[in-house]
Order: structure tokens, then C-alpha cells, then sequence
């Protein structure tokens, strides 16, 4: 894609995340919000931020056993450096995770690692998270029927169930997504199919842009993507892995605790199964957008599910809002700080 065509795509997100955040506040009562806002629990703001830093730990720590496994062992603290740096730069450009690639790669170059092995632990991770993130989602959406069947008086009737609704059909499509990327990676005739569909589609709008070459391109990245998956999944029994595992568990864990300190911030109570619905579904929303950081597309969707069971719609946009300034905003500051510190040029020696 040229930069062209890039600034393009971000210029349009950006236009949408200020129509969406528009619309999210016109729909508000600014007063009440005003006045929710003033009585914010500062404490609660805290843990949500601290909770926010844990989980950018525990995405380090995925990657950092995933590189253990290929033989580079990289300190811990420059791991959550280099996350908070990486992250934060995927969230802000869009890319189908290219972005927080290319920073990630660019920053242990310089500890040594070398770039194919990056990739190997890139799609690593997002593999392991986004598993465990569709396990989540099917486990929430028979939850939430439970839940209606069981005791439809606690919820506002309609607007529960058009959310389930959406909620079922966003969650299908990344399943039935997910589940078509591990298959290019266990079969090799899935993978020729898919390959050969994505090239084909990258190559008619390279022609059309007068880029032929984008369908080589994108067959080569393809090609590379496809030997780090499958070398990963060669070495799955390794304990390693299975610790991988684990801290992309522990990251979704500490990342639903961050929500839950902002919904107290609040000052709401709301169900256990209610609060990850809507962890989930801003989740999906920024999965499934290519606007800039989720912005004002994450707030809608949490706010519409907090809504939708009973949260007051000034309260369920302050939660978003505070979510949003301590689980994104906060380690795009310390990454932004972090830079600092990394060294500018190979060969330096790691520091932990």
C-alpha cells in the first residue's frame, strides 16, 4: 500500500471517529455527564490505569516467551518498553497489525533479534489472544441468553436483545474469521486457497491503482506469515508456549479488571457476565474497524451494551471514556517516554 493510499485510509478514519465521538456526545445530556464526571473516583482511575500497565506486561511477557521458544531471550522490562511503544502505534495507524509489527521489529533489532523471528512471535500472539478472545465471546453470548431466559425482569427487554443480536452476529463473523486462519495454517490446501484469493484480490486493486506489483508483495508477506504460523504450531508442546498461553490469558484478565475500575470510577455495579459483554464488544469494535485507535467506535459499543442492561446512558459513555484515558492513553504516554530510553542504533547491548 503507498503512502498515498495510507493517508488516505487514515484521513477517512479519523472523519469517522469525530462523527462518532459527535454523535456520542450530542446523544448525551452534557450537563449529567458533566455532573457524573465531577464525582469520578479518582482511586478507581488509578487501579484502571495500573490494571491497563499489567496487562501491556502481560502482552510482553506472551511475545517474550513465544521469542524464548525460538531461541532470544529478551529482558522484561524492555519487552514492556517496547509493547507500550509497539501497541500504542498499531492502535493510532490501522494496518492489519503491521504498524505494531514493523515498531516491534524495528526495537529488538537492536537487542539482536532478528526480524523473522519478531514475526513468528507477532502471529504468535495473535493467534493465542484472539483464541482465547472467540472462546470469550461464544462463552459470553451463551451466558447473556441464560441470562434473559432466566431473568428477563432485570433487563430493559428489546434493547438487551438487540444488543445480544449484534452482538452474536459480530462475534460469528470473528470466529468464522479466526477459524479460517488457522485453517490456512494447519492445511496446506486451505492456505493455497486463501493465498491465492488474498493475492488475487491485493492484485486487481493494484492494477487499478497502478501498482501491479502489491499482489507480489502481498504474496510474499503471505508466504512469511504462513512459515512463522506453522513453525509455531510445530513447537506447541513446548512448555514455553504453553506459558504463552497463559499470559495472554492473564493480559484479557487484567484488561476486564481495568474495565470493572472504570465502571466503579463511575460509580455503577453491574454483572460480571454484563461487564465482559461489553469489554467484548468494544473489543470487536476496534478489532473489526480500521479507525484510528477505535476512536469513538470502542466508546459506542461499550456505552450501547452498558446501556442496553440498565446503565444510564451519561454514566455507560463516562465509563467508556474513562477506559479509554487509562487503558490507551496511559501507555501511549509512557511509550512516547520509553523511546527515550531505547537505544538509536544496532549493537548496542540490551539493558534491562
Amino acid at each position: 500500500m503507498t503512502l498515498l493510499a495510507r493517508r488516505r485510509i487514515l484521513i477517512v478514519g479519523v472523519v469517522i471517529a469525530l462523527l462518532a465521538l459527535s454523535l456520542l456526545f450530542g446523544l448525551s445530556d452534557l450537563g449529567k455527564l458533566k455532573e457524573r464526571a465531577v464525582e469520578v473516583r479518582g482511586t478507581f482511575v488509578a487501579i484502571a490505569a495500573c490494571c491497563a500497565l499489567v496487562s501491556y506486561a502481560f502482552i510482553g511477557a506472551c511475545e517474550g516467551r513465544l521469542l524464548a521458544v525460538l531461541g532470544h531471550r529478551v529482558p522484561s522490562w524492555t519487552l514492556f518498553r517496547a509493547t507500550c511503544v509497539s501497541v500504542s502505534a498499531n492502535r493510532s495507524l490501522r494496518s492489519g497489525g503491521a504498524t505494531g509489527f514493523a515498531v516491534l521489529a524495528w526495537i529488538l533489532a537492536r537487542f539482536g533479534v532478528p526480524t523473522s523471528a519478531v514475526l513468528t512471535a507477532t502471529v504468535g500472539y495473535s493467534l493465542i489472544s484472539n483464541a482465547l478472545f472467540a472462546a470469550l465471546f461464544a462463552a459470553l453470548f451463551v451466558t447473556g441468553l441464560a441470562l434473559l431466559a432466566l431473568f428477563p425482569p432485570q433487563f430493559e427487554g428489546d434493547r438487551a436483545h438487540v444488543a445480544l443480536v449484534s452482538y452474536a452476529l459480530a462475534a460469528s463473523a470473528f470466529v468464522l474469521l479466526l477459524l479460517c486462519v488457522v485453517a490456512a495454517f494447519a492445511w496446506s490446501r486451505a492456505r493455497r486457497t486463501w493465498k491465492q484469493l488474498v493475492v488475487a484480490a491485493v492484485g486487481r486493486l493494484g492494477a487499478r491503482a497502478g501498482r501491479p506489483e502489491w499482489g507480489e508483495h502481498a504474496s510474499a508477506f503471505l508466504s512469511r506469515v504462513g512459515v512463522a504460523g506453522r513453525e509455531l504450531l510445530a513447537r506447541r508442546r513446548s512448555g514455553a508456549v504453553g506459558a504463552a498461553w497463559l499470559f495472554g490469558a492473564a493480559r484479557i484478565a487484567a484488561s476486564i479488571v481495568a474495565l470493572w475500575a472504570c465502571v466503579q470510577a463511575a460509580g455503577f455495579d453491574v454483572a460480571p457476565s454484563v461487564l465482559i459483554l461489553g469489554y467484548t464488544a468494544g473489543k470487536m469494535a476496534g478489532v473489526l474497524s480500521f479507525v484510528p485507535g477505535g476512536l469513538g467506535i470502542i466508546e459506542g459499543s461499550m456505552a450501547g451494551v452498558f446501556t442496553a442492561f440498565g446503565v444510564p446512558y451519561e454514566g455507560a459513555l463516562l465509563v467508556a471514556l474513562v477506559n479509554r484515558a487509562t487503558y490507551h492513553l496511559v501507555p501511549a504516554a509512557l511509550g512516547l517516554a520509553f523511546l527515550g530510553t531505547l537505544p538509536r542504533r544496532l549493537g548496542v547491548p540490551p539493558t534491562s
